[in-house]
């Protein structure tokens, strides 16, 4: 039986599709991106994204360059912003001529090949991570970090794990929260730390799936409303499956995350540290490399100023201040994410980790089983608190969403009209 060999011009862009389309990159900057190779290599192209995979109708300018239809059969479930980088940067040498066909198909395989960040960096930088979570959020014990840092290091660990052993999109993160809760647990019952909620919250706040919320709302704002919504659905059932695993564990050992008390503030120097680590940890779960890491931390640390002097110092709501600070990182993560081919949703996300609202979700979760637990012996407040906590989050996320997708719009906007 003959093997049929796949033109060379059809392998680059097959490979640079599945490369951009599966490690994050927006839809918008996808989509130019192939056209770009395609008319480079002779095609006029219509590029149609979907959630499980991407049609690409090349239509060739004359007899030596057929018509032909690209079907990858793939997901945008993964954020690698290295890879994105490394490929963005093959495809404008190959547009700009440096690199021959043959050498840009080469530098995408190398891409393709190059490995996530360490096990090692994964599991350090979960634990710091989850720990620079627990003093944004006013946590000043040193035995309850360590133990939030514990539990977030064991979590990756399990993560990492369970990737080798399982393909499901959500094993992974559900393996985590139950083993959050899990520690949690124990940890209160054996008096290894004071009760305190974040030490449930913080090891699973970082498993939330922002880049994927960003992107999908970044698709719906451009009407690309299917690969939107598909996007969306996901990062919303990831954030069920963590509620699922982190309460069914609470309720298994009669925990839950009401009855532990919320710290105090802490010096605003302290906060501004926290934000620096927590933008790192994001940036090493992406897998940036040291260098680029440099870049989000110091766009969530100016955003950190403006959002604490209008939270803490002034007085306005919490959301006004996440509001302003989210409008400062779209701006500087819209003009950076052009200039350092980063892909804008993980640079975005990363710069204003420290303001998603998981632990709000989380909480209302909780508060929901409480509810239906109680059954007929369940008071109004137990569901008014519910709903309060989840009103503040659905907020915090459309003051979020419209603070960096606005100005990523207005920037798209200005190049488009200078291009």
């Amino acid at each position: 039986m003959q093997t049929i060999v796949e033109p060379q011009e059809f392998q680059l862009i097959r490979s640079c599709a599945e490369i951009l389309f599966t490690n994050g990159q927006s839809t918008k900057k996808l989509v130019h991106d192939l056209q770009l190779i395609a008319r480079k290599l002779g095609y006029e192209s219509e590029v149609i994204p979907l959630w499980g995979g991407i049609f690409i109708e090349l239509d060739g300018n004359n007899a030596s360059k057929p018509s032909r239809t690209l079907m990858l059969n793939i997901q945008p479930s993964g954020v690698q912003m290295n890879k994105v980088k490394l490929a963005t940067l093959v495809i404008n040498q190959f547009i700009a001529g440096t690199l021959t066909l043959e050498q840009a198909i080469q530098g995408i395989k190398e891409v393709d090949q190059s490995a996530p960040c360490s096990l090692m960096r994964f599991i350090a930088m979960s634990a710091i991570g989850a720990a620079s979570l627990g003093v944004i959020f006013g946590v000043a014990d040193p035995q309850l970090l360590l133990l939030v840092m514990l539990s977030a290091g064991i979590g990756a660990l399990l993560r990492r794990l369970t990737a080798k052993v399982s393909s499901n999109l959500y094993s992974q993160v559900l393996v985590a929260s139950v083993f959050t809760g899990l520690f949690g647990s124990l940890a209160h019952a054996y008096q290894f730390s004071p009760a305190n909620v974040f030490l449930f919250l913080c090891p699973c706040m970082i498993l939330v799936p922002g880049p994927h919320l960003l992107n999908g709302i970044f698709d719906i704002a451009r009407g690309n409303v299917g690969i939107g919504q598909a996007r969306l659905t996901y990062a919303v059932t990831i954030l069920l499956v963590i509620c699922i695993g982190l309460v069914s564990s609470l309720v298994s050992h009669n925990q839950s995350l009401t009855q532990y008390a919320i710290t105090g503030d802490l010096p605003w120097s302290y906060y501004l540290f926290a934000v620096c680590g927590a933008v790192a940890a994001y940036g090493s779960f992406f897998s940036m490399s040291w260098r680029d890491i440099i870049i989000p931390v110091i766009i969530g640390a100016v955003a950190f100023l403006p959002r604490y002097y209008l939270a803490f110092v002034d007085g306005y709501s919490v959301v006004i201040g996440v509001f302003i600070a989210s409008l400062v990182a779209g701006f500087m993560a819209a003009l950076l994410a052009s200039k350092t081919q980063l892909p804008f949703a993980a640079l975005a996300f990363s710069s204003v980790v420290a303001m998603i609202p998981g632990s709000y979700l989380f909480r209302m979760a909780d508060y929901l089983f409480n509810f239906y637990q109680m059954g007929v012996n369940a008071s109004a407040q137990e569901s008014l608190l519910a709903l309060n906590q989840g009103i503040t989050a659905i907020v915090i996320v459309i003051a979020i969403s419209i603070g960096v997708i606005f100005p990523k719009l207005c920037v798209d906007h200005f190049w488009d009209k200078k291009a």
